[in-house]
This record gives C-alpha cells, structure tokens and sequence, in this order.
C-alpha cells in the first residue's frame, strides 16, 4: 500500500486548504467595500475561508488520529481490514442497497435543468417574484408533488411565500437592486 493511499484524508485536506487559499487570492484584487451588502467579494471570501477551515481541520485530524496510533492499514475501500463480523455485515448490506438503488430519472434531472436554465433567464428578463413562483411550483411538480386540488392550492401558497421572502430578503432586507423587468 503505498503513502498515498494511507493518507487520503491528509491529501485532501491539504487540497482543499489550497484551492481556499486559491479562491482568496482570486478575490484579493477587488477592494473591501464598507457596507457588507455592496461587497462583491464577500461570499468568494468567506467560501475560501470556509475552505481553508475545513481543509486544515481535516489535516489536524489525520494529523492527531495518527500520532495516537488510530490510523491502521486500510483496504482500497478506506475501511479498516480488522474490521468485526458486525461491521463486515454492514459493509456488505450497504453494498447490497447500492447495487438496489433505483435507476435515475432522467426525465426529472431533464425537467429540472431546464426548469432551473429557464428560472435563470426569466427572473432578470421578466420578473423575480413571478419567475420565483413559476419556478417553485414547476420544481415542485416535476420531482411529483401530488396534482389533488388541495395539495395545488397548498403548493400555491408555498410557492407564494417563497417568492415574497426572497425578495423581501434580497431587495429589502440586503438592499440588492432590482433589474427592470415587466413583471413584478
């Protein structure tokens, strides 16, 4: 076995601490604005520190689990070969579900691409809250919601307050600038 495949979880650890470090350093040219809600960097810079905390804790852990002897020989899979019959049972049991697992529904991730592709364009072209309520209830019905006269009339409201929050919490709250569109 070699370094590397003991290591996998310090490799990726350092990986992530980098690409973090990369995310800051793309972000370090734009200047730190005053109010928070007119910073365009703000959310880059808080992932790649976010990055480069988890990437670091994930190195501490390796780090600590193998000066305290934790870390043992592992089989391709990651998982120790000393394993006890229960957690090879397990093991086995969960391999069994994943072979069992139902196909993909290509006409939902379909249905759903365009629909998200179709949100993206609408709600800057025709109008945020009308486009965030389409989208809502077109989501809610391509991955199946039930089409009972209650359950649309319940979707209808659901899709009604997600649309008003959002736009309360992006236009009003954060004070993000509306685009001109026709429609509300």
């Amino acid at each position: 076995m070699t370094w590397l495949a003991r290591s996998t979880d310090l490799v990726s650890g350092a990986a992530t601490v980098a690409l973090g470090a990369a995310v800051l350093w793309a972000v370090s040219d734009f200047p730190v604005s005053a109010p928070v809600a007119s910073d365009p960097a703000l959310l880059p810079r808080l992932l790649g520190a976010g990055l480069i905390g988890c990437g670091a804790l994930l190195v501490v852990v390796h780090l600590v689990r193998r000066r305290l002897g934790l870390v043992t020989a592992d089989d391709v899979d990651s998982v120790p070969l000393d394993l006890p019959e229960e957690a090879e049972q397990a093991r086995e049991a969960g391999r069994t579900a994943q072979a069992q697992a139902p196909a993909v529904d290509w006409g939902v991730v379909g249905g759903l691409s365009v629909a998200v592709t179709v949100y993206a364009v609408a709600a800057f072209q025709l109008g945020f809250i009308v486009s965030t309520f389409a989208f809502v209830s077109a989501a809610s019905l391509i991955l199946g919601r039930d089409r009972s006269r209650r359950s649309l009339l319940t979707l209808g409201i659901f899709a009604a307050a997600v649309a008003t929050v959002a736009h309360l919490g992006f236009f009003e709250l954060l004070s993000v600038r509306a685009p001109d569109t026709p429609l509300p």
